[in-house]
């Protein structure tokens, strides 16, 4: 016999034990029948944490599209019970009504209610540590590098200027046609090698230099020709998709735009020719978001958790310190740097705190 969905035995006992436990535990908890996993019942801080009401879940399988991100993570737990094999501890990551992926340990138990087979699972909100955890090693990350950059990047751009100078001097009074090419390539060349050290002496700095007040879409808007040059020089294109009112954001102009050249160059890179980037804006009530969208073959799962390193890259000829920069920007702003990817495309979204 099946269990009435949304009923269970002790249900209707308000000063039974277990169903005291069960809807009063800060741990998130979840009933499901077994195997096919159909939501039962749900307690309280389910429902506080994925924004779900009961009504919502109950009698609805994990899998059911309705829901942000089906509950796949319940799906492996149940298949891994299924095999007999012990799952406690298993961590996955879910997300809740409003989009937002939270990551949580998960252990549970078979049952039987009205002899029928069922799953009381427990998840235990882990977000906050695992942030704390990719906080410090960030932190480790860029303390290390920290200092060969300001070592080594000051005593190296020191002589850049100087020879820089004299390119210069001799660029203006050269008459051959050929040797003025030269030098400007030789400039060219130092600039970028002067760019790259900037972009180490960026990752140094605890704080942004200065933050102001800017209207997003006019900032964005400002920047917008130099990206369909960008575009155009590899037969792409770059559409430009904005929120219906104009947000204010407190930015440090400079690093800002250094962060959105990096994503947009970022995404360019990941297309082929043909393909469009699309940067969109969005508000929600606690954040402002800046989407930069690719339409990529995604990035590889294996290097979602590397993409942050210094000097990490997948591509031939580049330093692997454009993501780096973005996410001590994105700190700097008291923003978080967010990446969704899959096989269609990879979406960069920027969370800029109101």
């Amino acid at each position: 016999m099946s269990i009435p969905v949304g009923y269970l035995p002790f249900s209707h006992m308000k000063n039974d034990v277990f169903y005291t436990v069960f809807r009063t535990s800060p741990q998130l908890m979840t009933i499901h029948q077994f195997p096919d996993g159909d939501f039962l019942d749900v307690n309280d801080s389910f429902t506080r944490f994925t924004g779900y009401t009961r009504a919502e879940v109950i009698g609805q399988s994990p899998k059911n599209k309705k829901f942000n991100g089906p509950f796949t993570h319940i799906d492996n737990f149940l298949t891994l019970l299924l095999n007999r094999t012990n799952p406690n501890g298993y961590m996955a990551s879910y997300f809740t009504k409003d989009h937002q992926e939270r990551v949580g340990l998960f252990s549970g138990v078979l049952v039987s209610l009205q002899g029928q087979a069922c799953v009381v699972l427990q998840v235990q909100d882990i977000t906050e540590q695992q942030q704390l955890l990719h906080d410090v090693k960030r932190n480790e990350r860029l303390h290390l590098i920290s200092h060969v950059a300001a070592g080594i990047g000051h005593e190296i751009r020191n002589p850049l200027t100087t020879v820089r100078g004299f390119l210069q001097l001799m660029h203006k009074k050269e008459t051959d046609p050929t040797r003025t090419d030269q030098f400007a390539l030789m400039i060219e060349e130092l600039d970028h090698a002067n760019n790259i050290i900037t972009d180490f002496l960026s990752l140094t700095r605890s704080q942004p230099s200065s933050l102001s007040c800017y209207g997003l879409h006019a900032f964005i808007t400002a920047l917008l020709p130099a990206f369909h040059a960008m575009a155009e020089a590899r037969s792409q294109t770059v559409v430009l998709t904005l929120d219906s009112s104009e947000p204010i954001v407190h930015i440090d102009q400079m690093e800002f735009r250094r962060l959105v050249r990096h994503l947009v160059q970022n995404g360019l890179e990941a297309m082929e020719p043909g393909q469009t980037l699309t940067i969109e804006t969005a508000s929600t009530p606690h954040a402002v978001l800046l989407k930069i969208r690719d339409q990529g073959c995604g990035i590889p799962a294996g290097n979602l958790a590397k993409i942050y390193h210094p000097f990490f890259t997948t591509k031939d000829h580049a330093l692997g310190l454009g993501l780096a920069i973005c996410e001590q920007i994105a700190a700097h702003h008291h923003a978080t740097l967010q990446v969704d990817t899959g096989p269609q495309g990879t979406t960069f979204t920027v969370c800029l705190p109101h």
